[in-house]
């Protein structure tokens, strides 16, 4: 939605057309490596940390983006709201990769919990 509405909501938000569009297309490889980590049946803790790092990295993106730039209110509302949505979601990714075992939350595992 960011890549192809990035100019109507350039307008809206007060935020750059090209800004928007580029969040768009950053989030093509994260859901290739969110679609990689549901498919796979190894190497899942290493997915999870990797999806958790780039849900941080979005996050700290979103924050800097409001501090830096010049977003109207709806502006500051979409990134904040967004960011919040991906920070929820981070903590239940954190959340549940805390309560597999030990030896699954290795990094490098190729085994699935039973």
């Amino acid at each position: 939605f960011l890549v192809w509405a990035a100019v109507p909501l350039a307008t809206a938000l007060a935020l750059s057309a090209d800004l928007l569009s580029s969040a768009g297309l950053a989030l093509f490889p994260c859901a290739m490596v969110m679609f990689a980590g549901a498919r796979c049946t190894g190497w899942i803790a290493t997915i999870a940390r990797v999806t958790i790092a780039l849900n941080l990295a979005w996050i700290v993106a979103s924050v800097l983006v409001v501090a830096l730039s010049s977003p109207n209110a709806l502006g500051i509302a979409f990134v904040l709201v967004q960011a919040a949505a991906v920070l929820v979601i981070t903590l239940l990714e954190i959340g549940g990769l805390r309560r597999w075992p030990a030896p699954m939350r290795a990094v490098g595992t190729r085994r699935t919990p039973a």
